[in-house]
């Protein structure tokens, strides 16, 4: 039989799988709404019962969840939630426990899940007003939506505006091990100790963190073509949607991340809206709302291998977590995977090669670079997605609107008000966090920026450069490829509105940048653009207001500027 019958035949058993698909009702097996009862174990039930094609259909109500709702090594399935409440119940604020998934997708193909809310029965953060600052220790009067004992657990603090705006002060006041001291002094009021003192003022609001990275509440892992929709997300101790594990090809759309309405919480999500870790194929997200959240709203990242011995086309290697060599995981690279190879020292790409053997802690290529040395650092390629992000509103969250590490990538007509830190990233960290990958063919248009950078006092409100956090301008020319933005709107930073180092080819076309260095903290934040040890660019016909100085660059070369 050849190969084209073989594929009509497998083209046909998946029309007819598909045309005997079926709906079936999670009330079916026990999952009934409102009713107060543990949902996860009729859930699982009812995930079992489905086939290729199905539809799990909930009713629209609440769904009490003390365990994950886990689909697993599913096709084609299509979950409906049909507006319906999943409530995560139990979380305790005296242990920061426990703290479990909502939703668990692993190993499918082709699965939609859509039109859900998530909560927690017990916020994992709690919100007041200081009403008194000591030596080593603030009082906080607890909003009554927060009922407190004295032994709440607290391993994070982040002071605010009484408008609701992170003020940016004290986004680092943090005991991840064994907590805060914290004592109760009299109703609803508590005594936080510190570590040390802290710029905290009387009237200033106050968000306490019972948990901050303690989980994900939507996990997307080793699947393929799978997509998140009308999903929103009201609170977590942790992140709020992660994609990892070699998933490829997700998209996220409409998905929500907010503080429900009427309540005093001061954040939704304790740490990043979303997070993208060792995902490739086409990664689209469109349509999404942030608000709140205590970290970055999208993150997009792989993490950097070593070179730690070679021997002919044969490398030994390793994974670097945090500065540290630690062993490569089993499916960090596989055969047929395609890496990059980067100078250990300058970062500047030198090659890549495709994987024709994994064995433990060595890999096998086809060709082996030139000058590719031990101490070289490398990154998969095949788990950089392509990206294609549009019309996400990003609002008032602690640290970055969107970090971008990654290829080929568009972010277009996407607003961004008020993060603590930079709007619009593309960066690379070998400083500490040692997460990859380069910009290459990025193309960042048509945005607004407003309110960013205030706080945190990185370089620009869009950013292109060599390290999350201080520093990280001091690498050459070619680490970044390609960068165009194009005709974005900036207002209201302390520094320069647009900056980019190490790049070789930028474009900085059309923008319109309003109140840029407002109070710069770093040299460069003297001027609306500035540009860095760059090569082969233009800056053209962009209109600057209300900035003393428009245009400013260091170490670069064949630069247009109009």
């Amino acid at each position: 039989m050849n190969r084209l019958a073989v594929g009509c035949i497998a083209s046909l058993f998946v029309l007819f799988s598909y045309a005997a698909a079926k709906d079936i009702s999670v009330t079916q097996y026990g999952a009934m709404p409102d009713d107060g009862k543990d949902d996860a174990a009729a859930l699982h039930q009812a995930v079992d019962a489905c086939g290729q094609g199905d539809r799990l259909v909930f009713e629209k109500g609440t769904y009490d969840l003390f365990a994950s709702f886990e689909i697993e090594n599913k096709t084609g399935m299509d979950v409906e939630g049909n507006g319906s409440t999943l409530l995560l119940r139990g979380f305790d604020r005296t242990r920061g426990w426990p703290v479990f998934s909502a939703i668990r997708l692993r190993s499918s193909k082709h699965v939609t899940i859509h039109d859900f809310v998530v909560d927690m029965d017990v916020s994992p953060n709690s919100a007041g007003e200081i009403i008194g600052v000591g030596d080593r220790y603030f009082d906080v009067r607890v909003f009554d939506e927060f009922p407190v004992t004295g032994e709440e657990y607290v391993d994070h603090v982040m002071t605010f505006y009484r408008n609701g705006l992170p003020n940016g002060k004290n986004m680092d006041l943090y005991k991840l091990d064994g907590g805060l001291l914290v004592e109760k002094v009299a109703d609803q009021v508590l005594r936080i100790g510190m570590h040390r003192r802290f710029d905290l003022q009387k009237g200033e609001y106050v968000c306490l963190y019972h948990k901050v990275y303690g989980g994900v509440c939507i996990y997307f892992g080793d699947c393929d073509l799978c997509t998140l929709r009308d999903v929103t997300v009201h609170s977590f101790p942790g992140m709020g949607f992660y994609s990892t594990d070699r998933s490829t090809n997700i998209t996220v759309e409409r998905y929500c991340v907010k503080r429900p309405k009427g309540t005093t919480r001061l954040t939704s999500t304790n740490a990043d809206g979303s997070k993208y870790v060792h995902t490739g194929g086409m990664l689209t997200i469109k349509d999404c709302y942030y608000e709140g959240m205590g970290d970055d709203a999208i993150n997009i990242h792989s993490s950097y291998g070593k070179v730690v011995k070679r021997d002919g086309k044969t490398l030994s290697i390793a994974r670097i977590r945090r500065g540290k060599e630690v062993d490569v995981s089993a499916r960090y690279v596989l055969q047929g995977d395609t890496v990059e190879f980067y100078d250990g020292k300058t970062m500047v790409p030198k090659g890549s090669a495709k994987i024709l053997e994994r064995d433990g802690q060595s890999m096998t290529l086809d060709v082996v670079p030139n000058r590719v040395a031990v101490g070289d650092l490398f990154n998969n390629i095949s788990m950089t997605p392509k990206v294609r992000i549009s019309g996400v509103e990003v609002h008032r969250n602690r640290a970055r609107g969107f970090l971008l590490q990654s290829q080929d990538v568009i972010v277009e007509q996407c607003r961004i008000f008020h993060p603590t830190g930079i709007g619009i990233f593309v960066t690379m960290d070998v400083n500490y966090w040692f997460e990859s990958g380069q910009g290459k063919d990025v193309i960042l248009r048509n945005n607004t920026i407003v309110g960013a950078n205030k706080h945190l006092l990185r370089e620009g409100a869009i950013t292109v450069k060599c390290g999350h956090d201080s520093g990280g301008t001091h690498y050459p020319a070619g680490v970044h490829r390609n960068i165009k933005i194009l005709n974005n709107t900036i207002r209201d930073t302390m520094n320069s509105g647009i900056y980019a180092c190490s790049t070789d080819g930028i474009e900085i076309l059309g923008n319109t940048i309003e109140h840029a260095s407002q109070k710069p903290s770093l040299a460069n934040g003297n001027y609306a653009m500035y540009l860095k040890s760059c090569v082969n660019g233009v800056v053209k016909d962009n209109a600057v207001q209300f900035s003393d100085q428009v245009f400013g660059q260091e170490n670069c070369k064949g630069i247009a500027v109009d």
